[in-house]
């Protein structure tokens, strides 16, 4: 019989990559239409997604046999060194997701504000997210002295660094990247000549990805009560423990589906519409060469339309139309 901690570990590893696969497949549907097909920005969330979908697997595996969501007292020597490892693996793969998802978003945004000075400062967050997530590996890779003492002498082992104050210091860098990601083309949005509606519409659909910032809020929250163990009994220990493995999923998971959110506008306009939100829903702006124009149509967060030419006298037809159907 599965404890609930167990429960609820594997009910989150089984409905979070599935939400994750949906999203990124719908996402690789509308890129395959457009003339350019599918471009740098999906490949990248694409390899999230897989790392994703193995490490949620270890989490199914993990609590199916006992090893995750049980009171480790309870858990044999072979037990805690399997737990320890997928500990160790499940770091290496949850941070390399969270950076792999910020690359795709500003690509994602890269492809879709062509824009010189946004390239710029696109690029420079680029690579500052690519620096932290690199460091980030290396530090973990080299935790322990030998490495695979990480696992097989927990008591023994020689830390090369505090690890528990490493994993609240990246969590919070990580939270500080996922607003700046989030931020970026605010100012641009903000700049638009459009009409306030619109312009508030379009700034919450590059929002939708705010909920990961929550998420990795409740993580921090659960990573700096792992700092005072000596704090906790059994019974509080493993649900922080477990908690935390779970909020590291879901904001992997989740980050993934909103990061894909914006790229499915096409699929937005087939959902029929009540006449009431129709009404809302204003007329395109017309297009004129060497300006920058936002067309928004905010259905309540369930149907979202937009439509950013840039200097259309500049543009090829190929890229016009990739950038039509992808934020339309």
């Amino acid at each position: 019989m599965l404890s609930g901690a167990q429960q609820s570990s594997l009910a989150a590893n089984i409905v979070l990559p599935l939400l994750a696969i949906i999203a990124v497949a719908l996402r690789l549907a509308v890129a395959f239409r457009n003339v350019s097909g599918v471009g740098w920005s999906e490949y990248v969330i694409l390899f999230a997604l897989i790392i994703a979908i193995g490490d949620c697997s270890l989490g199914i595996y993990a609590s199916a046999r006992g090893i995750l969501g049980v009171p480790f007292e309870t858990l044999t020597r072979a037990n805690l060194e399997t737990y320890l490892l997928m500990v160790y693996i499940d770091i290496l793969f949850c941070h390399t997701i969270y950076g792999l998802i910020k690359v795709s978003i500003l690509l994602f945004y890269r492809r879709i504000f062509p824009i010189k000075k946004f390239h710029a400062h696109a690029n420079g967050l680029l690579l500052v997210v690519i620096a932290f997530t690199l460091s980030i590996t290396i530090a973990q890779l080299l935790v322990s002295n030998p490495i695979k003492s990480f696992w097989k002498d927990p008591d023994e082992r020689h830390q090369n660094y505090n690890h528990r104050v490493f994993l609240t210091v990246t969590a919070s860098i990580n939270i500080a990247l996922d607003i700046w990601v989030l931020a970026l083309p605010l100012p641009v949005i903000r700049s638009l000549q459009i009409n306030k509606r619109r312009k508030i519409a379009a700034i919450i659909i590059f929002l939708l990805g705010g909920f990961c910032v929550i998420s990795s809020g409740i993580r921090l929250y659960y990573v700096v009560r792992l700092l005072h163990t000596d704090r906790l009994n059994s019974s509080e220990l493993r649900h922080v423990a477990n908690s935390n493995n779970i909020w590291a999923h879901v904001e992997a998971c989740v980050s993934i589906v909103t990061a894909c959110l914006p790229t499915l506008a096409p699929l937005y306009r087939r959902i029929p519409l009540p006449a009431r939100i129709q009404s809302l829903v204003g007329a395109r702006s017309s297009n004129s060469s060497n300006s920058e124009k936002v067309s928004t149509e905010n259905l309540t967060g369930v149907y979202v339309r937009r439509e950013i030419l840039i200097e259309l006298d500049r543009r090829s037809n190929e890229s016009r139309y990739e950038v039509d159907q992808v934020i339309s």
